[in-house]
């Protein structure tokens, strides 16, 4: 990235990050989880930084992304409750406990991916304080949750 995007990057941040973290939390209900989707945002806008500076309004640009990020989350949310409920249906219906149920929760993503999810979407914490208390990275959490969304996204298509 030249020296004229980062400028740019850096503008919008601080312009803007506490108007898009206020927008996303009022959708999401949760500052933590709206922290990591502004951050998201603007790691796309970093990613997408052409597209960005060519618009004629870059802070239109980043709501936009901005909205698309939370519509996102909001099907992670939803599609992680319709894993939890199935399995507690599945209990209550086969009397199973709570550790048969998780058993054929692993044949969708793993225990401790579970437990990732169950962290943030569920007891609220941040992507960075779960990455904290597993002694990982940001970024090294931040793609375990993908991949355990995505499986679950598949399973459920």
């Amino acid at each position: 990235m030249d020296e004229k995007a980062k400028e740019c990057l850096d503008e919008l941040y601080r312009g803007m990050f506490t108007n898009l973290l206020l927008i996303a939390d009022s959708k999401l209900r949760d500052y933590h989880l709206s922290e990591d989707v502004v951050q998201d945002t603007f790691v796309a806008a970093e990613k997408h930084i052409e597209k960005l500076m060519s618009s004629p309004n870059p802070a239109g640009w980043l709501c936009n992304a901005l909205k698309y990020k939370i519509k996102h989350e909001v099907r992670s949310i939803k599609r992680f409750r319709m894993l939890q409920e199935k399995l507690e249906q599945e209990r209550l219906t086969m009397g199973t406990s709570y550790s048969e149920s998780l058993y054929s929760v692993e044949e969708i993503i793993s225990e401790d991916d579970y437990s990732l999810l169950s962290n943030i979407y569920i007891d609220g914490y941040a992507i960075k304080e779960v990455a904290n208390m597993l002694g990982i990275s940001y970024e090294t959490c931040k793609k375990r949750v993908q991949r355990a969304k995505e499986k679950i996204r598949k399973h459920f298509g």
